[in-house]
């Protein structure tokens, strides 16, 4: 059971807030989710985070190869 919303929105994390009963968002945005048409929004958002993380990830392993290499950071 999720306790906690899990919006994204803007961000790259999640809102947090305690969620509605048997929801998973806090009545803040319930009722942005559930608004019609907002299930693009949603594919926009999880792409742009998909993205920010794939970015992460590949930094992430270009710091470990440059370490690996004997570069002092």
């Amino acid at each position: 059971m999720i306790v906690e919303c899990t919006y994204l929105g803007d961000s790259t994390t999640a809102c947090g807030c305690k969620t509605v009963a048997g929801r998973s968002y806090c009545d803040q945005h319930l009722w942005l989710v559930y608004k019609a048409g907002s299930a693009v929004v949603r594919r926009k958002d999880t792409r742009v985070a998909n993205a920010v993380w794939d970015l992460q990830s590949e930094l992430n392993s270009i710091v470990e190869e440059l370490i690996e290499e004997g570069m002092d950071l």
